[in-house]
């Protein structure tokens, strides 16, 4: 398999064709606010409309899984549990890969991971992924990267209606409308789906409503969105080994009563205007409410429901500006990043709370100091502030705070027509979380706080190439971190590791080999490793040195597509397996496939996921055996062949 991906991604290093290439513009993510040119020195690949249709992909989570950047955990299969891993962080990725949506945070201010489900995939334009740390432009939690997702904005008057349904008795349907007039606009999107899912017990119900109000005046605009989500879910819970043999579908009678059942609402407003013709202002509050429900059961042990409620209100104004200088134009951002996330979580132990409050101010200046020579420097300054109260350790609300600094510093060089090298420093952080504090280790009425705040520092350099029909991309990168936030299954609290690094290389390839025939690879390679401390010398759980994708998008006559990937991913330790005690999860390849056709205004897509009817499991941890009370390997089988059927008509 290692050298199967690694020729996938070369190939392509050997060819060159006749027909034009033309880059995919990054319009937001590497400077935070919409630009025509690239000159940040970064890695930044993007997924665009056409590729995401051409995928038949079902949700957000099997577009992200196909970038050979990321390594994907999908507990159940559907995308309504997945943590995207930038950098391998295993298990805490989803403290330490930052996604947004229209540059909203859709990180949690818990451990729970960022809801990607909740993006209905019909109002996705594009991804834009920045690889690498980005602490200085976007602060807690931005550490392996940043994955943006720029939303759908439609011009003329829209309608859409599309159903779809498949394996596990699945169903969906949605609906999309749109006005735009005299600078007025107007968008109304509704998705409803249900399915049983591959696991017993794992029957998903859920249902997200958006709108979209939005006036342009010429020198600026506005815009008003709300949105709404509710879902209910069965948990199967994981199987060891031995249930695994005897069923891999089933799930133990100890999660029988188990459930997740969640309501969000967001509420979004934003605001640019130009100041002359060198400045714009940009603000953006944001207001997300999550209400849930949930329970979990344990060593076989009847547990009561547990009741969580999130609210976050964020609020984002930054200044943009280009200024003449000798060999081009600078662009300078000046901006501050102030939330506030308020967490209880009510179960049968008691009631954990935690207000945080984060402020922070930021700048980052792109300069040209050569004609196709351009510096990036970036300096940010972030204060966090902690309310935590919980009964137990923290018997009386106890404040405490800390302060980062995180700084950037980069060159990018266009050497000549097609080839831009790079060079990149990046200072980053992460706070912990509102209830990580809580599981600590402290002893029982001390209110003190065990975690430090997280902190790493990140180096990078890379080359990209475009020549007639392809496109090359390669970064080598080095991410150090000290005091990084881990969860020690051993002893049930969260601890900081000491020093751990990150060395790896990610590459990737674009070939146009024919008019109608695309062919990419990416591949990554990352050794994650803990370098002090009891755990020196052991990689970091759930991360894989190896993994990729290699994929063909054929445009066929009559309005048909094909398209074809394989994803692969290398073994890697058990969740939580500091100690490497247990055998390591297996590695898989995956074959997905997929036919599309369009007439007109009607398409009919197929997608069939898993194609030869691999047995895997993405998701393994080092668990504890109700029986035995022994630690023993658990997973969470990943489903078997299954397929989706979409028909669509979009006026």
């Amino acid at each position: 398999m290692k050298k199967l991906l690694l020729g996938a991604v070369l190939a392509p290093f050997a060819a060159v064709a006749n027909d034009a290439v033309v880059l995919d513009p990054v319009y937001v993510t590497a400077t935070r606010s919409e630009q025509a040119d690239v000159r940040l020195p970064a890695a930044v690949s993007t997924i665009t409309r056409a590729q995401i249709e051409s995928s038949g992909a079902a949700n957000l989570v099997e577009v992200l899984r196909s970038f050979g950047g990321a390594q994907v955990t999908d507990l159940y299969g559907d995308g309504s549990r997945a943590q995207i891993d930038l950098r391998g962080f295993g298990d805490a990725a989803n403290a330490n890969t930052l996604i947004l949506v229209d540059g909203r945070r859709l990180n949690n201010p818990d451990i729970a991971p960022p809801d990607l489900s909740s993006i209905s995939l019909k109002d996705v334009e594009r991804v834009e992924i920045l690889n690498g740390s980005a602490g200085a432009l976007y602060g807690d939690q931005a550490v392996g990267g940043v994955i943006n997702i720029i939303t759908r904005a439609r011009t003329g008057n829209t309608l859409g209606l599309e159903l779809g349904g498949g394996s596990y008795d699945g169903y969906r349907a949605r609906a999309n409308g749109g006005l735009n007039r005299n600078g007025l606009s107007l968008r109304l999107s509704a998705e409803t789906r249900s399915s049983d899912n591959y696991r017993d017990h794992n029957q998903l119900d859920y249902s997200n409503v958006l709108g979209r109000a939005g006036y342009d005046w010429g020198t600026g605009g506005a815009f008003a969105e709300a949105s709404w989500v509710d879902e209910d879910l069965q948990t199967p819970g994981s199987l060891f080994a031995a249930e695994v043999k005897a069923d891999r579908r089933q799930s133990a009678a100890r999660f029988a009563n188990d459930f997740s059942d969640t309501d969000t609402r967001v509420l979004r407003l934003g605001v640019n205007q130009a100041m002359g013709s060198r400045w714009k202002l940009e603000a953006e509050a944001t207001e997300r409410r999550s209400d849930g429900s949930f329970r979990l059961g344990t060593f076989g042990i009847a547990t009561q429901d547990s009741f969580q409620d999130r609210k976050l209100r964020a609020f984002n104004p930054r200044a943009v500006g280009r200024f003449p200088m000798g060999s081009g134009s600078a662009l300078v951002t000046l901006g501050s990043d102030l939330q506030r996330a308020d967490y209880e979580l009510t179960s049968q132990l008691g009631t954990q709370s935690n207000r945080q409050d984060q402020t922070d101010v930021y700048g980052q200046a792109i300069l040209p100091v050569a004609p196709a020579l351009d510096l990036t420097l970036g300096l940010r300054r972030a204060r966090v502030e902690n309310e935590v109260e919980d009964g137990f350790t923290f018997v009386q609300p106890t404040e405490f705070t800390d302060n980062r600094t995180a700084g950037e510093a980069g060159l990018s060089w266009r050497a000549r027509e097609g080839l831009r090298l790079f060079l990149r420093y990046d200072r980053n952080y992460r706070f912990a979380k509102v209830d990580e504090f809580t599981n600590a280790g402290a002893p029982a009425g001390s209110n003190t706080n065990l975690l430090d705040t997280q902190t790493g520092d990140s180096y990078e350099a890379g080359a990209e190439w475009t020549r007639a029909a392809v496109t090359l991309r390669g970064t080598l990168f080095r991410t150090d971190l000290e005091n990084e936030i881990a969860f020690d299954p051993t002893t049930f609290t969260n601890i900081n590791l000491d020093h751990t690094r990150r060395d790896g290389m990610l590459l990737e390839s674009r070939w146009q080999a024919l008019d109608r025939l695309t062919l990419a690879a990416a591949g990554q390679y990352v050794d994650a490793q803990i370098r002090n401390g009891g755990f020196a010398g052991n990689p970091v759980p759930l991360v894989a040195r190896l993994s990729g994708k290699v994929s063909a998008d054929l445009g066929l006559p009559y309005g048909l597509n094909a398209y074809t990937e394989v994803v692969a991913v290398d073994a890697r330790g058990f969740a939580g397996d500091y100690d490497q005690t247990l055998d390591e999860l297996p590695g898989y390849a995956v074959v997905n496939l997929a036919l599309g056709w369009r007439w007109n205004k009607l398409s009919l897509r197929g997608r069939v996921n898993n194609l030869l009817d691999h047995e895997y499991s993405e998701y393994g941890a080092a668990g504890t055996d109700p029986g035995t009370f022994a630690e023993a390997a658990s997973y969470q089988p990943s489903p078997d062949r299954n397929f989706w059927i979409t028909l669509g008509y979009e006026l």
